[in-house]
Parts: C-alpha cells; structure tokens; sequence
C-alpha cells in the first residue's frame, strides 16, 4: 500500500493541487503562502513535535510527499488570515465508526453540511469544503490589510502569556509571529464562535443526530453526534495547520486503507465516498479542479458586522470583563478551594486534571456548576488555567500552546451556548452525565439538575 501511496503522490495534478492549497500556484511550492507544512507518519522529532510528524519548509513539498505521508499546512500564513470550521461525525463508543462505515456515518453528517454550507451562502463567503476520513474541513481566507481583517485584529485581547510567546521563535519555524497575526486569529475565534451559534440553530430541525460543539460528548445508547469543532481558535495560530487538500489521511488504526481528502463542491457526498479509496480516480479529479483556498474577506466583513450587533458579542465582551488571578495570588486564592464542597463530578477533574480537564466534556461541566454559584465565567478559565501550568505531569505541552488561552475559550464557549440560549441544558443532570460516561461516583448525594435554574440566570442576562 505504501507503494501506491507514493505513486500517488508524483502525479503532477495531485502535486499541483496541493501547492494550490498551501498558497502557491501550481507546481510553484516555492511561492506558498503557508508558513510551514507538516507530514505526519514520519519518525523525525523536534521540539514539542510527536515522534511520528515533520515539519518542511513548502518549497520542501516534494520530498514530503516523496514519503507518501498525510500533508497539513499551517493556518499561518504569509498574506491571509484562514478561516477554519471541521464538521466531523464522533462516536464515544466506537470511534472508527466513520472508517467502517462511512455511508451511514455521512448521511449522518449531510444535514450539518448544509447547514454550514448554506449559513456561508447567505454570507456571501466563497469557501472549500474538504471530505476527510470523518466529516469536512471548511476553509476560506480574509486578506491582510482587507477590511476585515482590520477588524479581526481589534476584536479581542490577548493573555500576556501568549503574547510572549508570539514574540519568541517556536517548535516549527525559527520565525516569530506578528502581534497583528495573533490579534487576527484571536479575533476570528470569536466570530466563528457566533457562525458555530447560528449552524447550530439550523441544523437542529434536520439534524438525524445531536449536534455539538468542539468534542462534547452526549449521553443515549450510541454516543453518536457530529461535532463542530473550533478547537484550531484555542491554541496559538502557530501551533495549528489543516489537512490539504488531496492528501492522503492515514490513520495509525486504520493503515492499510488507502483514503484521500477531496473537495466536494454541488456533488452528493455518496459519489465522493467510492473516489477517494481509488488512486487513479481521486487524480482524475485532481485534474479537473482549482484547490486554492477562497478569498473571502468582503464576506467575512458581513458576517463580522452581523456579530458585532449580536447578543453573542455582548456576552464575549462580558467574558473580557472578568479576570485570571495572578500565579502569584494561586495559594491564597484557587489553591484554598474546598474541593469536598463539590460533587465528585467538579472535584475529581479539578484534583486529577491531567487528563480529565483536557476532556470538553468536563470542562464544560466544571464551568456549569462554578458559573451557577456565582463565579464569573473568565474567573473559571483562570482556575482551569491553574491546574494547567500546575505540575501535574502535562510534561512539555504548555511550553508550546498556552494555558489561560486555552482555557478561556473553552470556558467561554460552553458558557456562551447558554448565554445565547443555544444549549437548552437539557444534558444538565445526573442520568445524562451518567450515560455520558463522566460520573465518578453515581448516587453522590448531589443532583446536577439543580443548577440549571441559578445558570441560566447567571448567563441569560
């Protein structure tokens, strides 16, 4: 299999294709706009780098795919900002389930698509939707120097932590990121926060099973949703890349299949699923398509005003209003909670965090409860941002990505779902986190439905 993987990848169309979506006309690597591309399934190890990835320059390409790895580029790049929203099918219980089956996997994703596809359309944002292994990856750009991307830059603020780190070099280039840059993908993690309230809000008539935000887990018999997934707009714009168009995508438990990313225009999803297991029909297709990613910066500007006017900007603004306490004040103040005056639900990920709290699904929870008694929302963020940077075996994790950012959006998103009325808290209770798999000790004594009156007040001012 390998073989024809490597085949693959020297047909012209296939190589022009992914230079197109690096940023670079086609066959012209040299050119790309990405900062970096990045193959996975290699043994070269770098700084703050998995063993199995690599990092090249994109005049670099060639060799890369001489490999016959997945390619990634960087959402950091040279001219663009890059808007990115990953729509994928999940299942807690059987987590291959998209591989095995497929159809029935993106039959499940189809009413999420067009509801994607449709609230871009209304926007007039000219996007590429990728099929990968388990959903789609949508994609478009916003100029630098455009409009919008002036405005991206001046949405939000960043934590002084990862301003530093934007102004040091980093595992992938020895470059450092312009403070703009980092502004602008802040600034975008909001906005696409209110475009995930609004896919929510329309997928939910059609949708055939829940629909959730960045990796929660819902509770039932099958543990099935498709996710929405803003994950990219919690970590620091140089940590992050998406999958290219055209390449390959092997996974470590499904090796042997032989799977391309492939853009998906007016098609039907079924047509596409029999193309992208066949080699020489997945560079048919290549032959035939433009794979450069969408300029869409007047666009974005309506959909950025349209946020502007919204009650989710309202709530972001109140998030920015509250505070991390010091590192400083930590023993006096985050450290001298009484964990036992929590259920074991709230305690366990808080006394245990590594790996509980990197788990949405707990996060969300410790935020819900914490916000119903009374704490501001950002002041959560800075106590999950505490067990972070606390030494709790994360090893070098936190040199790289930051804590408090990380930590603030996902606090800010979950919380924000119920400001806006989008999360209905109706998983807001015992048997739901029971079937969800997160309770550590049913029959506590607590009831988690209790909170939802004190949270909805807290939130939907």
């Amino acid at each position: 299999m390998s073989g024809a993987r490597k085949l693959y990848y020297q047909l012209p169309h296939v190589r022009s294709r992914i230079a197109e979506y690096c940023g670079g006309p086609a066959g012209r690597t040299e050119e790309a706009t990405a900062r970096f591309l990045v193959g996975d399934g290699v043994t070269t190890v770098g700084l703050g780098i998995p063993p199995k990835y690599a990092v090249a320059r994109p005049s670099d390409l060639d060799q890369l795919l001489s490999r016959g790895v997945d390619v990634f580029r960087s959402l950091w790049d040279r001219c663009a900002m890059l808007a990115i929203l990953d729509v994928d099918y999940q299942n807690a219980s059987f987590q291959d389930q998209a591989f095995y089956q497929p159809a029935a996997s993106f039959q499940k994703l189809e009413p999420v698509f067009q509801s994607v596809r449709e609230e871009l359309a209304d926007f007039g944002i000219d996007h590429l939707a990728l099929m990968t292994g388990q959903g789609y990856h949508f994609i478009w750009s916003i100029a630098d120097g455009s409009p919008a991307g002036a405005k991206l830059q001046r949405l939000a603020d960043l934590p002084s932590t990862l301003e530093a780190k934007y102004a040091h070099d980093h595992p992938f280039t020895e470059e450092t990121v312009p403070l703009g840059k980092g502004r602008a993908h802040a600034g975008l993690g909001l906005l696409m926060e209110y475009l995930a309230h609004k896919v929510l809000r329309r997928a939910a008539p059609s949708a055939l099973v829940p629909t959730m935000a960045t990796g929660l887990v819902v509770g039932g018999g099958n543990h099935e949703s498709v996710s929405l997934d803003l994950s990219a707009y919690g970590d620091p714009l140089y940590m992050r890349y998406s999958r290219c168009a055209f390449s390959l995508y092997l996974k470590v438990s499904y090796p042997d299949r032989f799977l391309v990313c492939l853009p998906r225009a007016g098609q039907p999803w079924a047509d596409l699923l029999p193309l992208r297991g066949d080699p020489a029909t997945a560079a048919e297709c290549a032959a035939e398509v433009n794979c450069a990613i969408p300029e869409a910066s007047s666009g974005t500007l309506r959909l950025l005003d349209d946020y502007l006017a919204s009650d989710v900007r309202c709530f972001h603004q109140y998030f920015a209003s509250g505070w991390h306490d010091d590192p400083s004040d930590w023993p006096s103040g985050y450290d001298r909670l009484d964990l036992g005056d929590f259920s074991p639900c709230v305690a366990w990920p808080m006394a245990d965090p590594n790996d509980a709290l990197a788990k949405p699904t707990n996060i969300q929870n410790v935020a819900r409860v914490l916000v119903s008694q009374g704490w501001h929302p950002r002041a959560v963020a800075g106590l999950i941002r505490s067990r972070f940077e606390r030494d709790f075996g994360w090893g070098i994790n936190w040199l790289s990505y930051d804590a408090a950012a990380r930590a603030d959006f996902y606090v800010r998103l979950f919380c924000g779902l119920v400001a806006a009325g989008v999360d209905d808290l109706r998983d807001l209770n015992c048997v739901s986190h029971q079937e969800k798999g997160f309770c550590p000790k049913p029959w506590c004594g607590f009831n988690l439905a209790s909170y939802q009156e004190p949270l909805l007040r807290a939130l939907r001012r």
